[in-house]
């Protein structure tokens, strides 16, 4: 099992509504440029905690391509693993970004992983049933084009989390959907995780959801003491508050950019200092 530390900046909605106080989708030329610009810091970030990791392989970015395409072609000449969304955004229902022209984007760029996010709720039968075929459909296309394919899944409906999580990866694995890896939400228990390694043999990495530092914390405990997840992918909880701080004048970018690449070594120092 290899451990996987993703930083994950692919949100758009949050870089350019949450953080600039834009109307997304709807932005100007000048408000598209400076989101890309923030995704810049965190990739900067990013940099400089591979760069003490002696360029690890083990750290990853997750970006998506309408405003991160500097950041991916730099990944790309640097050789980093790279994971891009296929995405469309804000959508209750899967569905790609580009549509039929999926493979084509995913065949141009090369990412390690082709990321795919999943709002699912199990009691939400047809539109589940919807979901899966097109995410089998990626989950062929990435077999066949040798690409790994990660699933984020996000729940939105009610009851236990465990529950939920166990009978949505066994709806898709029934279905033949197999990821490389799973993002999957924190769960409170270590022995939550090792029921979900039950299911499957690929790897299985938290999620953050943009949850506060300390929930962030005591899910990761559970996750790493396990001794069945991977590693983690979070974004807001590293980002969010110097980007905030860098757009009020509060810190220079080059502070923002240290404090982004703190928080990212905070997380996967934890993780590797306590990994059973």
């Amino acid at each position: 099992m290899a451990n996987l530390f993703v930083l994950a900046f692919d949100h758009r909605a949050t870089f350019a509504t949450q953080l600039l106080g834009y109307s997304y989708p709807r932005l100007t030329k000048a408000e598209r440029k400076k989101v890309t610009e923030l995704k810049r810091v965190v990739f900067d970030g990013f940099l400089h905690a591979w760069r003490g990791a002696r360029r690890s392989k083990t750290l990853a970015v997750l970006v998506d391509e309408e405003f991160g395409m500097p950041v991916i072609r730099r990944a790309k000449r640097l050789g980093l693993a790279l994971a891009i969304p296929v995405e469309k955004s804000g959508q209750d229902v899967f569905n790609f970004e580009h549509g039929a022209r999926f493979g084509a984007h995913l065949k141009k760029i090369k990412p390690t992983f082709a990321k795919a996010l999943v709002r699912y709720d199990v009691a939400r039968k047809k539109d589940n049933h919807l979901q899966r075929a097109r995410l089998l459909r990626l989950s062929r296309f990435c077999q066949k084009n040798e690409l790994g394919f990660l699933i984020e899944i996000l729940l939105t409906g009610s009851g236990p989390r465990r529950a939920q999580l166990t009978q949505t990866m066994r709806e898709m694995i029934e279905d033949g959907i197999n990821p490389a890896v799973w993002k999957l939400e924190g769960l409170p228990r270590s022995a939550d995780w090792k029921q979900l390694r039950r299911l499957t043999e690929a790897e299985l990495i938290m999620l953050g959801r943009g949850e506060s530092r300390g929930k962030v914390l005591h899910l990761l405990r559970s996750a790493r003491e396990s001794g069945v997840a991977s590693g983690f992918a979070i974004g807001r909880t590293i980002f969010f508050e110097p980007l905030r701080k860098y757009l009020a004048q509060e810190i220079a970018r080059a502070e923002a950019v240290r404090q982004i690449s703190k928080n990212y070594r905070f997380f996967i120092n934890l993780w590797q200092r306590n990994t059973p």
